[in-house]
């Protein structure tokens, strides 16, 4: 096997060294490397820029004042009588019939229950405090108009069957007042502001970045945005900054950008992040210097090596034994052992294929033991042809 010379100092010359390095030269570049500054907008960037007085807020507050108000909120108990989709005129007129009895019984018994043992339930008492789009959409316009508690409906005609409802507790639309919501009030003006003013400025700074492609001083300048720097990062290296998005390596990297040396394009992070950036410094493909790089051919090269060793060592082996030395003394010496197959079918797995072929190939001689060399997947086999029994 070739792992027969893995413990040992397996020396590769330096002219091998030198030849791999010549023919494998692109491999040893180092990728080429950009650092890009670049302009980032995003609301958060802008909520500084707002301070609302309490007019504005108090105006805002009124304008959206649904924002600040609790809706309306029934706790309800339901009578269901069902009627089949395919149901007759009689058989509807009948439902309903039953369905309007219950609902006066409901208006004598407190207990829904006694009411409602020859009938079903829609499980809306199990629902608690219920907002009308909480409601089943079928429902929803009786609720809307029951505003006490302990109040019965009539029967209400659904897909279904017919519904009565009761309205066990409800609690009618607060609103908070302007004092105990200020500061949510003004979080949420500054961030609509600030969305709007980051559209404008998104335009604005591709205008700027446009007009002007070999800077982005003046878009700095103008929207009071700070330049920032990159890491150094290659097309395919991502670092931990911008980097790491695969559209700013992209662009940063494109003739554009790199070669003409212009301000990219806005380039959309995410849904609240743009940028806008240009190479601020550029570090082109270079070869490593074969000194930097020996050990690492040698590596690549001790494998071969090896194989030759392989190679030379079982030719060595073969040529001994054709001149009739002992074949345990020759392999004991190399420290290999002798491993005996007996008699073996072409097709047999029990030794390698390779081996087999070379024994199938050999010349037959009845007198003398036959010797050949087989290529195996880990290095290479010594067989040795005893006897052949014909088919």
């Amino acid at each position: 096997p070739m792992s027969h010379f893995a413990n040992q100092a397996i020396h590769i010359p330096a002219e091998k060294v030198a030849a791999y390095y010549e023919q494998h030269k692109k491999d040893f570049m180092t990728p080429e490397q950009v650092m890009v500054e670049y302009l980032q907008l995003s609301p958060s960037n802008l909520t500084s820029s707002f301070n609302p007085s309490d007019a504005v807020l108090n105006t805002f507050y009124n304008e959206n004042i649904n924002a600040y108000t609790q809706p309306t909120t029934w706790k309800l108990e339901d009578i269901f009588v069902p009627v089949a989709e395919n149901a007759s005129n009689e058989e509807v007129k009948k439902a309903e019939e039953k369905a309007k009895s219950m609902a006066a019984a409901w208006q004598k018994e407190t207990d829904t229950k006694k009411v409602n043992i020859s009938g079903e339930s829609k499980n809306l008492a199990n629902q608690g405090m219920l907002t009308l789009n909480q409601v089943p959409a079928e429902l929803q316009k009786t609720v809307a108009d029951m505003n006490a508690t302990n109040q019965i409906s009539a029967p209400i005609r659904t897909s279904d069957g017919f519904v009565i409802l009761k309205v066990v507790a409800y609690a009618a639309p607060t609103t908070q007042a302007f004092s105990a919501v200020k500061d949510k009030v003004k979080e949420t003006y500054i961030r609509q502001h600030a969305e709007d003013k980051f559209s404008e400025m998104r335009d604005r700074l591709a205008d700027l970045t446009y007009e002007h492609p070999e800077s982005l001083q003046l878009a700095a300048k103008t929207l009071n945005l700070p330049i920032q720097t990159s890491e150094l990062f290659t097309r395919s290296k991502a670092g931990t900054d911008i980097s790491q998005y695969k559209k700013v390596r992209d662009m940063a990297f494109s003739n554009d950008v790199l070669s003409l040396k212009n301000n990219s394009d806005v380039i959309q992070l995410n849904p609240e992040t743009v940028i806008v950036l240009r190479v601020k410094s550029h570090i082109p493909s270079s070869l490593l210097p074969l000194a930097n790089v020996s050990p690492q051919i040698e590596e690549k090269l001790k494998p071969a090596e090896m194989e030759a060793l392989a190679v030379k060592l079982a030719d060595s082996v073969l040529a001994k034994l054709k001149t009739g030395e002992d074949a345990a003394t020759v392999a004991a010496a190399q420290g290999l052992t002798w491993q005996q197959a007996g008699f073996t079918g072409r097709y047999s797995t029990k030794v390698d294929s390779s081996i087999l072929e070379t024994a199938f190939k050999m010349p037959q001689d009845a007198k003398a033991v036959g010797y050949g060399k087989a290529r195996l997947p880990t290095g290479f086999a010594i067989v040795a042809l005893k006897a052949v029994k014909s088919g």
